[in-house]
Protein backbone atom coordinates (compact mmCIF):
# COMPACT_ATOMS: atom_id res chain seq x y z
CA UNK A 1 0.00 0.00 0.00
CA UNK A 2 1.08 3.72 -1.07
CA UNK A 3 1.60 5.57 2.16
CA UNK A 4 1.73 9.32 2.81
CA UNK A 5 1.56 11.55 5.74
CA UNK A 6 -0.32 14.74 6.08
CA UNK A 7 0.66 16.97 8.49
CA UNK A 8 -1.08 20.67 10.20
CA UNK A 9 1.26 23.19 9.90
CA UNK A 10 1.87 23.96 13.50
CA UNK A 11 4.45 21.22 13.85
CA UNK A 12 5.84 19.89 17.24
CA UNK A 13 5.24 16.35 18.80
CA UNK A 14 2.40 14.63 17.16
CA UNK A 15 -0.57 14.24 19.66
CA UNK A 16 -1.83 11.43 17.86
CA UNK A 17 -1.43 9.20 14.79
CA UNK A 18 -4.09 7.33 12.66
CA UNK A 19 -5.14 6.23 8.87
CA UNK A 20 -7.73 6.48 6.50
CA UNK A 21 -8.30 5.31 3.02
CA UNK A 22 -6.93 7.86 0.94
CA UNK A 23 -9.11 7.44 -2.11
CA UNK A 24 -12.25 7.48 0.20
CA UNK A 25 -10.80 10.30 1.86
CA UNK A 26 -10.85 12.21 -1.61
CA UNK A 27 -13.68 11.38 -2.78
CA UNK A 28 -15.77 12.86 0.84
CA UNK A 29 -13.42 15.90 0.14
CA UNK A 30 -14.63 16.56 -3.40
CA UNK A 31 -17.77 16.30 -2.30
CA UNK A 32 -17.90 19.13 0.68
CA UNK A 33 -15.02 21.32 -0.27
CA UNK A 34 -17.45 22.85 -3.32
CA UNK A 35 -19.27 24.20 -0.33
CA UNK A 36 -16.54 26.28 1.78
CA UNK A 37 -17.13 30.02 1.35
CA UNK A 38 -14.87 31.53 -0.94
CA UNK A 39 -11.59 34.01 -1.65
CA UNK A 40 -13.74 37.28 -0.80
CA UNK A 41 -15.67 35.93 2.34
CA UNK A 42 -15.22 38.30 5.31
CA UNK A 43 -15.94 35.63 7.95
CA UNK A 44 -12.98 33.39 8.17
CA UNK A 45 -13.86 30.27 9.77
CA UNK A 46 -16.04 29.70 6.90
CA UNK A 47 -13.35 29.57 4.43
CA UNK A 48 -12.39 26.00 6.29
CA UNK A 49 -13.05 22.48 7.00
CA UNK A 50 -14.24 21.36 9.88
CA UNK A 51 -13.16 17.69 10.63
CA UNK A 52 -14.37 15.84 13.72
CA UNK A 53 -13.35 12.33 14.70
CA UNK A 54 -15.26 9.76 17.16
CA UNK A 55 -15.42 6.20 17.64
CA UNK A 56 -13.59 5.41 13.88
CA UNK A 57 -15.66 7.67 12.45
CA UNK A 58 -14.36 10.75 10.20
CA UNK A 59 -17.11 13.54 10.03
CA UNK A 60 -16.05 16.39 7.17
CA UNK A 61 -18.62 19.59 7.49
CA UNK A 62 -18.33 23.13 5.46
CA UNK A 63 -20.18 25.78 5.25
CA UNK A 64 -20.45 28.90 2.79
CA UNK A 65 -23.12 30.61 5.21
CA UNK A 66 -26.18 29.95 3.43
CA UNK A 67 -25.91 25.57 2.31
CA UNK A 68 -23.53 23.05 4.68
CA UNK A 69 -22.30 20.31 3.44
CA UNK A 70 -21.23 17.12 5.41
CA UNK A 71 -19.63 13.65 4.77
CA UNK A 72 -18.65 10.88 7.21
CA UNK A 73 -16.10 7.73 6.87
CA UNK A 74 -14.87 5.42 8.29
CA UNK A 75 -11.24 5.92 9.60
CA UNK A 76 -8.45 5.38 12.47
CA UNK A 77 -8.30 9.38 13.19
CA UNK A 78 -7.81 9.81 16.78
CA UNK A 79 -10.68 11.26 19.00
CA UNK A 80 -10.81 15.08 18.33
CA UNK A 81 -12.18 18.26 16.24
CA UNK A 82 -9.99 20.41 13.75
CA UNK A 83 -10.33 23.31 11.46
CA UNK A 84 -8.16 22.42 8.76
CA UNK A 85 -7.40 25.40 5.80
CA UNK A 86 -10.73 25.05 2.43
CA UNK A 87 -7.90 25.51 0.04
CA UNK A 88 -5.29 22.79 1.28
CA UNK A 89 -8.21 20.65 1.68
CA UNK A 90 -9.46 21.31 -2.36
CA UNK A 91 -5.83 20.24 -3.35
CA UNK A 92 -5.40 17.56 -1.14
CA UNK A 93 -8.74 16.07 -2.66
CA UNK A 94 -7.11 16.04 -6.10
CA UNK A 95 -3.77 14.67 -5.03
CA UNK A 96 -4.49 10.68 -3.84
CA UNK A 97 -3.58 7.83 -4.86
CA UNK A 98 -4.86 3.88 -3.80
CA UNK A 99 -3.87 2.95 -0.52
CA UNK A 100 -3.63 5.13 3.23
CA UNK A 101 -3.02 8.02 4.66
CA UNK A 102 -0.99 8.29 7.53
CA UNK A 103 -1.75 11.33 9.51
CA UNK A 104 0.34 12.47 12.24
CA UNK A 105 -2.07 15.68 14.53
CA UNK A 106 0.12 18.05 15.70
Amino acid sequence: MAKKKVEEAKGGDPLGTGSVQQLALAEALRKVVPFAAGQHEYRESLKHVWFESQGGTLGITTSDGYRIAHASLEAGWPDGNWLLDGAACKQLSYAYSQGEVVVEIH
